[in-house]
């Protein structure tokens, strides 16, 4: 038997209270680089049960195509094959070639950044080897609020192996302010890490760290209020 994490409490704190917003409105969502919608993914429970208002960004082609087929009849959902970063345009993503016979998240490891694909290499026999790129357009945070109509934002939720840092400080510029954010800090140096949850904390953020990802609550987000103590499980 074993205990929730308290990343996991605090995840399922924070879902639970959106859930119970959604009785009187619908919680907007955006997820950027949100995979096929399945694996590893801690939002498809809440996506797929729970009447939100979701806009899911994957960049991958072959990835997306999945995406959108994990969450076809759902036309609350929209889906669009766009990447996000600080400057607008093509840029060139490295992802691996060909997955066969490899880990699940194989085909999501997908960055702008060489390095952080490369730095699987323990894991996965013969990457170099298996590194290809695809070009991929990009647009900025502001962009994404305007074409999406979000006036404000519930859940922010980023996973792009290495950039999070930069596209959650762009919603910050713009003076972006979601209740809860949920981003990958695996792949970021000790320094940029740091350097974003200080940023976070300026903004009134309170911090929770799980093995690979962090949450952040807005400090007048009431998920606070909710039980703490769980089951063992």
């Amino acid at each position: 038997m074993t205990r929730p994490t308290e990343f996991d409490e605090r995840v399922r704190q924070c879902l639970a209270a959106l859930a119970a917003q959604a009785v009187r409105s619908p919680p907007r969502i955006l997820q950027i680089g949100a995979g096929d919608g399945r694996s590893g993914d801690f939002l498809h429970e809440f996506l797929t049960s729970t009447q939100c208002s979701a806009v899911l960004l994957e960049p991958v082609a072959h990835v997306f195509d999945l995406l959108t087929h994990t969450y076809r009849g759902y036309p609350s959902i929209t889906c669009r094959r766009i990447a996000v970063s600080a400057v607008p345009g093509e840029r060139i993503l490295y992802r691996v070639s060909n997955t066969s016979g490899l880990p699940w998240w194989a085909d999501q490891l997908a960055s702008f950044d060489k390095n952080v694909v490369l730095s699987h290499s323990k894991l996965i026999p013969n990457l170099e080897a298996l590194l290809t790129t695809e070009s991929v357009w990009t647009v900025t945070p502001a962009n994404v609020l305007t074409e999406f109509r979000f006036t404000h934002l519930d859940l922010l939720a980023i996973d792009t192996e290495g950039h999070d840092d930069v596209i959650l400080s762009e919603f910050l510029k713009v003076n972006c302010i979601p209740q809860i954010v949920i981003f990958e800090h695996k792949h970021l140096s000790p320094s940029r890490t740091a350097e974003l949850e200080a940023r976070l904390r300026e903004h009134e953020f309170e911090l929770t760290h799980g093995p690979a990802d962090t949450i952040a609550c807005h400090r007048g987000f009431r998920a606070f209020c909710l039980p703490s103590n769980l089951p063992d499980i």
